[in-house]
């Protein structure tokens, strides 16, 4: 019988067990261009051309904003103020939105390594690779065809093991977690899915997952209520609800506000790409490959060079996580081109580097 001393370190090890992923790190501040009226352009820093606004993009501080004659905009800034612009002209988005208490995104260049291809196991969707504020999370993984019935336990971390906090059945692949323990800050929990047909286990998944400190927990409350004042059109504070959510690693609270959008049919390039992302981060590459190639197909309709890219990227990494590297090379290639169409040579250069690296892997 192992020794609860000995399995705490190998719990621990199993917890920050990452490899690291393909393409560039890409961090974004949270400055959303989060309405436009009339005719506005972005200007990117590295760009030698400004690409059609259609709202709800995201802003660098050294961005610029066109706006022709009738033309508005609203900004929602980093640290949550808003910049609203009503004139013709060209205005800085460092001179609008301050630099002040930036929320940035963890960089996506670290994964957690597990197949969620496996569509025989009840592979756990949510929550994977995410922290929790909830205290009544939803428990979410994958349906597996045969099976009829499905056992979930929830276990906390402690210094003697691994301790039964709840379980119970369920027939669908998703419940509610409505255990009499309250899920404690700053601790760990490991989710247990079974997958059963009839009598006979079939397959069995497990996740682990921390609960976020006390202080945090209020840091986070205190930003959506000031989010819910700002005045912001539904799609705008659903993306910035989103991306607050994902400053703080809240992954699964993210992407059930996008998942939310896309089941409303909301068509936003944005939603689909963030929604990648959200998938990307929690190591569910099959899940998000679907939403880039959604939001990829409609960047290109808009013609904007500047989306595709990210996206390509964003793609690419996937597309290696997934062992398909001459695609990833293919992706890679095809945003370098739009950086290079678009004059961004220092991007242009890096994925180069990139593109030498994957060459060498080739078959």
């Amino acid at each position: 019988m192992s020794k609860p001393w000995k399995l705490i370190p190998l719990l621990f090890t199993l917890l920050t067990l990452t490899q690291t992923a393909p393409g560039l790190t890409q961090s974004r501040s949270l400055n959303i261009l989060s309405e436009v009226r009339g005719t506005v352009y972005i200007k990117r820093s590295r760009y030698n051309r400004a690409q059609r606004a259609y709202g709800e993009e995201f802003l660098g501080y050294s961005d610029r904003l066109q706006l022709g004659q009738g033309a508005v905009a609203k900004v929602l800034c980093t640290n949550l103020a808003i910049w609203n612009l009503g004139s013709r002209g060209e205005f800085s988005v460092s001179r609008g939105c301050p630099s002040v208490g930036a929320m940035i995104l963890p960089e996506t260049s670290q994964r957690t390594v597990r197949a969620d291809g496996d569509f025989t196991k009840p592979y756990i969707i949510s929550p994977r690779d995410t922290k929790i504020l909830d205290q009544q999370p939803t428990l979410r993984w994958n349906s597996v065809a045969e099976a009829t019935y499905y056992q979930v336990e929830l276990k906390e971390l402690t210094l003697d093991g691994l301790t039964p906090i709840w379980t119970t059945t369920t027939t669908e692949s998703e419940v509610i977690y409505r255990g009499e323990a309250r899920l404690k800050p700053e601790t760990h929990y490991q989710l247990i899915v079974k997958a059963y047909q009839g009598n006979t286990q079939i397959g069995e998944e497990l996740a682990f997952f921390p609960v976020v400190s006390i202080a945090t927990a209020q840091e986070v409350r205190e930003k959506i209520a000031e989010l819910e004042e700002k005045g912001l059109s539904e799609d705008g504070k659903a993306l910035a609800l989103a991306r607050l959510y994902q400053s703080y690693d809240l992954n699964a609270a993210a992407t059930q506000v996008l998942e939310g959008l896309v089941e409303q049919g909301d068509q936003l390039t944005t939603v689909y790409q963030l929604l990648g992302d959200s998938y990307q981060q929690m190591g569910l590459f099959e899940l998000a490959k679907a939403q880039y190639l959604t939001a990829l197909a409609q960047a290109e309709t808009e013609e904007n060079l500047d989306t595709q890219a990210q996206i390509q990227i964003s793609l690419a990494q996937v597309e290696e996580a997934l062992a398909q590297l001459e695609t990833a090379f293919e992706l890679l290639q095809a945003a370098q081109a739009n950086y290079r169409i678009l004059g961004d040579e220092e991007q242009v250069a890096s994925l180069q580097s990139d593109l030498d690296k994957l060459a060498r892997r080739l078959p």
